[in-house]
């Protein structure tokens, strides 16, 4: 732990079923965030790696994950890679897909007090799929979305589009006050075919100091669908600033439930 470079790389074709579980990984073994520990990133899947799951369904599998570039990356191809039960905190971005396609981040939502999804607490950006090109250099419309964090730290990588990423059974809060002035939970870019939600349940979202999801004006065929946005498990208010701002073309929203926040349900500019 401590290093300024990926804490650890799996990459290659060959690179497949591996599993990286009950680890801290920018943190001491106290769970405490490293100190100065701000230029490395956690776990880095790359290469057309596949089939490999970071963390698992039980208390002994989760890793508990911080850093100051993203916690977790994925790119280069990479595919059918499973991330699920991880505890991911204070970290710049919790979990960055780029030009990788068919990987799962979350579980099955068991009930409402019990998630196997990964806990995303208290990152400037919980969860970003995009192209590195698309992250680095562009702003979803509206512009108030703040992706000053993602512009400069990643270079442009070869590899596919990103498409057919699904999101679900995770949660995504924000302490108060917010260790940064504008948090997003899930931000959608350059990508196709995203499922946010839904499968076996979908995500929570609360107390995000922007929006709680994020769909940019260059994402195809988002579908969210059976979230839970502004309200905790027991049904009390937390909310976010907005909950869904969308620019991008054929999303399909269906059957969440926005409620409880500052300023809007939905934004729909393009």
């Amino acid at each position: 732990t401590g290093n300024y470079i990926e804490e650890i790389q799996i990459g290659s074709a060959n690179a497949t079923e591996n599993r990286i579980i009950g680890n801290e990984i920018g943190r001491l073994p106290d769970g405490k965030v490293v100190p100065g520990g701000t230029e490395s990133q956690g776990i880095v899947i790359t290469d057309s790696s596949s089939a490999n799951t970071i963390g698992g369904s039980s208390l002994e599998e989760t890793n508990g994950i911080s850093s100051g570039g993203a916690a977790i990356e994925i790119n280069q191809g990479a595919h059918h890679n499973i991330i699920t039960g991880n505890d991911i905190a204070l970290s710049e971005t919790g979990v960055l897909i780029l030009n990788a396609s068919d990987n799962r981040v979350g579980g099955i939502n068991l009930s409402i007090g019990k998630i196997e999804g990964n806990n995303f607490e208290d990152n400037e950006s919980g969860i970003i799929i995009s192209e590195a090109a698309s992250v680095r250099d562009s702003t979803p419309s509206p512009s108030t979305v703040d992706l000053s964090q993602v512009r400069e730290m990643f270079e442009a990588q070869a590899g596919t589009a990103s498409a057919r990423n699904k999101v679900f059974g995770n949660v995504f809060s924000v302490s108060d006050p917010a260790p940064k002035e504008l948090t997003n939970a899930i931000t959608v870019l350059t990508a196709e075919d995203t499922l946010v939600g839904a499968v076996n349940r979908g995500n929570t979202i609360v107390e995000q100091t922007n929006a709680a999801i994020v769909v940019g004006n260059q994402a195809v065929r988002t579908i969210i669908e059976d979230n839970l946005i502004g309200l905790g498990p027991n049904g009390t208010a937390r909310p976010n600033l907005d909950g869904i701002r969308l620019a991008g073309s054929g999303t399909t929203v269906r059957n969440n439930v926005i409620s409880g926040n500052t300023e809007t349900g939905i934004v729909i500019n393009r």
